[in-house]
């Protein structure tokens, strides 16, 4: 198995292809192998956009007017704010009065972000078409007087990376975890379902947002790619976020679902060790292989969860994260049988005790060296870790489909 991570930023110079001014999301209607969810059959749907990029129509979402979004975050009190990344900033409001209130999150672009505009546009048609448990659901948009804003269901408790973090109020338990990444597991795979499979394109720790009952939702389809009929990649512009990336589409850029797969066994790496993907120059993937070999696996699981798991379920799910973490897309599980495979290990029947018998490394080896691993990487022990990501300035995407 070769394993490795990316800890450099690309140069473009790639050439420009317009977007449409229309943007349309087909059938990915299929469930999810392994999915307890029964995702919404209707998922036709088509955003229809004006010669000056104003929006006519949009199945399934909401109009909410300016003047409604800066009453409901009290015109946008920094009191408010809950986050803030390369698209703008996240408000917590409440839209309405009395008991139809509604608490949302409003997430509102920065008028001097390059990624605003695609981002904008593809969230809409994305997320208008698509309906799962394990997704965070859009619900409406405003795109008036130069603001451009989108309006989500809000999830109280925030998100993954941060319950892995220091700042916790408490560890998240094995249990908590491992079902964490189960309901990851099923939105992806639904995602990857149907006749046309969306790639989510920034699978990770901060975009899986956590509900009170701590339910995973799968977020921010900014980067999000659909994939045309009949193809087997979509070549794009590289943009992703650096130790999550797949290093295949980095190096070639060519987008498929297994650039998903890479990026969710770095965050379930994540999840069980409360580590950042890269250290001290080391990627996660490289420093679980090391040490998996030398039978000291334990020794980078997140010590607060020692003792609650089957170390043979333990090894079953580290080897799950390292073969998504395959140099090679083609020795990459897919997603579907990554949510069978977890379901398997966090339910375990009696007649199943075991996830199916594929092998946990693929024929080739790895090519890294032997490496110490101390406890100084884990994500409780640091104050804050570095999430940068990396985006194309001043670049349209492009698109070159490859056919089946």
């Amino acid at each position: 198995m070769h394993i490795s991570g990316l800890c450099c930023l690309p140069n473009f110079s790639r050439g420009v292809k317009a977007d449409s001014t229309s943007v349309t999301v087909q059938d990915a209607s299929s469930q999810a192998t392994g999915s307890t969810s029964t995702p919404s059959k209707s998922l036709m749907g088509a955003v229809q956009y004006g010669e000056r990029g104003e929006i006519i129509s949009a199945p399934n979402m909401r109009h909410f007017s300016l003047r409604e979004l800066k009453a409901a975050t009290n015109n946008f009190n920094v009191k408010n704010l809950i986050g803030e990344g390369g698209y703008g900033k996240v408000y917590k409001a409440v839209i309405g009065k009395g008991p139809t209130s509604m608490t949302v999150a409003v997430k509102r672009a920065d008028k001097m972000s390059f990624q605003g505009e695609n981002e904008f546009r593809t969230e809409i048609a994305l997320l208008s078409a698509i309906c799962h448990p394990n997704l965070v659901r859009l619900l409406g948009y405003c795109n008036e007087r130069e603001e451009q804003m989108l309006v989500y269901e809000y999830v109280p408790r925030g998100t993954l990376r941060f319950h892995l973090s220091k700042k916790a109020e408490r560890p998240l338990t094995y249990k908590e975890r491992i079902d964490i990444a189960l309901g990851s597991a099923k939105a992806i795979a639904f995602l990857h379902s149907g006749t046309n499979p969306i790639i989510h394109r920034d699978i990770k720790a901060a975009n899986i947002l956590l509900t009170d009952s701590l339910e995973a939702k799968v977020a921010d389809f900014g980067l999000g790619k659909l994939t045309p009929d009949g193809a087997t990649h979509v070549s794009t512009v590289v943009k992703g976020t650096m130790g999550y990336m797949d290093p295949d589409y980095y190096m070639t850029n060519q987008l498929t679902e297994k650039s998903d797969v890479y990026s969710f066994g770095v965050v379930l790496l994540e999840i069980f060790t409360a580590r950042s993907p890269i250290s001290r120059g080391r990627h996660i993937a490289s420093e679980m292989h090391s040490a998996l070999r030398q039978g000291r696996f334990e020794d980078l699981i997140d010590p607060s969860i020692r003792g609650q798991y089957d170390v043979k379920y333990m090894e079953r799910l580290l080897g799950i994260a390292l073969l998504c973490c395959d140099d090679s897309p083609k020795h990459r599980p897919s997603m579907a049988e990554i949510s069978n495979d977890l379901d398997l290990i966090a339910r375990p029947k009696l007649s199943e005790p075991y996830p199916p018998d594929r092998p946990v490394s693929a024929p080739h080896q790895i090519a890294d060296e032997d490496t110490e691993v101390g406890s100084s990487d884990s994500l409780a022990n640091m104050t804050e870790y570095d999430d940068t990501t990396i985006i194309t300035t001043h670049v349209e995407d492009w698109t070159v489909v490859a056919p089946r």
